[in-house]
């Protein structure tokens, strides 16, 4: 790309930084005012990508707008989400979302009445593909380091708020994932990096006992669960004439 393209620079860092910390290694690189940031696995045209500038420019209140994001597959992906509160969380992170997937919390959560086909102002943002304020990302000091991977869009829409920055989601712009299979999410490692991550998100914005209750009910399995239906029957047959 270098050889075709002369004003491009590429920096690579000693070691993975992790999604928010490649993100905050390109800040200190970058000289704009604006940002922009991309997985490997999205493109971005360029009259979309004209038009994520083009907005940003008008709109000084707005720290930060992302594309509609298109799923090659055809599934949909809930890009703009409402904040998620320690209770949310409990619908929506454990197994009670795994047995009711359309129970109302987590479906008020993901916005599951829009259809992301008209501009909005959101609590929270996906970073597939985004374009951002420089005065906005060093107004919250960039991306916290100590989540490797996942949350991340959580936490710094958070602090963007508190800032007073409106997050846009502008589906007048597009996006195409390509869906590839980079990370495997089923692996023990990328689990624990998940789990840590939540921890440090709900422990950070609303507390530790919040993120204590969080994990409590995230760790409940279903072979748990049967487990302790099974044993609360057991006890009720034991004593029920008593």
């Amino acid at each position: 790309l270098r050889s075709k393209v002369k004003w491009i620079r590429y920096y690579k860092p000693k070691k993975n930084l992790g999604f928010g910390g490649g993100c905050n290694y390109g800040r200190k690189k970058a000289k704009g005012k604006f940002l922009f940031f991309i997985n490997s696995d999205i493109l971005v045209d360029y009259k979309s990508f004209l038009g994520l500038y083009n907005f940003l420019d008008r709109n000084k209140k707005v720290g930060i707008v992302s594309p509609r994001l298109i799923n090659i597959s055809g599934r949909f992906t809930p890009e703009a989400t409402r904040e998620l509160t320690p209770f949310r969380g409990i619908f929506t992170q454990s197994i009670i979302n795994k047995i009711y997937p359309n129970n109302p919390v987590a479906k008020n959560y993901l916005i599951s009445d829009w259809d992301r086909k008209t501009m909005r102002k959101v609590d929270v943002i996906q970073l597939g593909s985004y374009m951002i304020r420089t005065e906005a990302f060093d107004s919250v000091g960039g991306f916290d380091e100590n989540m490797f991977l996942y949350f991340e869009e959580n936490d710094i829409a958070k602090r963007l708020g508190s800032k007073g920055w409106d997050l846009i989601f502008y589906p007048r712009a597009k996006s195409i994932h390509l869906e590839s299979k980079g990370t495997p999410k089923g692996s023990e490692e990328i689990k624990n990096v998940h789990k840590k991550s939540r921890f440090i998100y709900f422990k950070k914005n609303y507390g530790l006992f919040s993120a204590l209750v969080v994990q409590a009910f995230v760790n409940i399995s279903k072979n748990s669960l049967i487990f302790f239906v099974i044993f609360l029957v057991g006890l009720f047959l034991r004593f029920y004439r008593l």
